[in-house]
């Protein structure tokens, strides 16, 4: 693949580098901690499944399979049953809206627990609902009760039909139910970082995976921004013509020394599919931040 030559390219590497070289040890060690801590977010399609199996390997890293209208919800828990089967460490996303009633749910929580996946993702999600359910927190009951580790979605960049006050009310009600928040990518590290401040503040403590958009092309990025839920940090989104990686990103990211206090665990990376490309990435800024002097 095209993007798969050039992350692998002298030039991006030197990008690489290049971004890190102004990070002290504690940044450093901070930014390698994150990528060891890594989710690979896939779509979920078949192809995926023979994306992982060609480049990654099950104690490397975790994957994490998205919820589409397109696809349904039985295409994602099919998906991660398979990939889990396989060694990985799955967390499905499990949109309320996309679940039809208590019979369904129960059918998505006996093929997590065939497969051994003990933990979800949930999210209200798009469209109208299909059935019961329409919020995040319907689902979280029965899946605590299955014995499954729930995560609920962050939006530090807000969203299309919430206001502000109303997104952090929602997060703070679900939290005493959730073990980890899940974060929409964004591009401002500073917008994040201010995000999980304000959480801290009103009395979350509740452990943060940044998403981040990994390897992909410019413009396709731009094409997919309202998809994966960009709002007004896609001022920052690269020029046309160029290949995305979050590395400056991160390096903005884990610069503060107020990381140390948001409780910033780990990082959910969306692949669009291009699992090598970002894994790829992945290592090349790994063995950056490991170098004694950046160049």
């Amino acid at each position: 693949m095209e993007v798969v030559e050039r992350v692998m390219s002298g030039r991006t590497n030197r990008q690489v580098r290049r971004s890190v070289a102004g990070l002290g040890p504690s940044g450093r060690e901070r930014l390698r901690g994150l990528l060891r801590k890594s989710s690979f977010e896939l779509p979920p399609m078949p192809g995926a499944i023979a994306a992982v199996a060609t480049r990654l390997i099950p104690s490397n890293v975790r994957l994490a399979v998205a919820s589409t209208l397109e696809s349904g919800i039985n295409a994602t828990v099919e998906i991660s049953c398979e990939l889990a089967g396989k060694g990985f460490d799955v967390t499905p996303h499990l949109a309320a809206r996309s679940i039809r009633d208590e019979a369904q749910l129960a059918w998505i929580i006996s093929q997590m627990t065939s497969a051994r996946i003990s933990t979800a993702l949930v999210v209200g999600g798009d469209g109208k609902p299909e059935g019961e359910f329409a919020e995040a927190a319907q689902l979280m009951p029965a899946l605590r009760k299955a014995g499954v580790t729930v995560g609920i979605a962050g939006y530090p960049e807000g969203h299309a039909f919430l206001t502000a006050d109303q997104l952090v009310e929602s997060l703070l009600a679900k939290a005493p139910q959730a073990a980890f928040v899940a974060t929409q990518p964004c591009f401002e590290p500073e917008r994040v970082l201010r995000w999980a401040a304000e959480l801290r503040l009103r009395g979350c403590e509740l452990p943060i995976e940044v998403g981040v958009a990994g390897v992909v092309a410019s413009d396709r990025l731009r094409e997919m921004a309202d998809e994966i839920g960009v709002g007004p940090s896609r001022d920052a989104l690269p020029r046309a013509g160029v290949v995305h990686h979050p590395s400056g990103f991160l390096a903005g990211l884990v610069g503060p020394d107020a990381f140390d206090r948001l409780n910033i665990t780990a990082l959910r990376v969306t692949t669009f599919g291009d699992v090598a490309s970002t894994e790829s990435w992945r290592q090349q800024l790994y063995d950056a931040a490991g170098q004694r002097q950046a160049v």
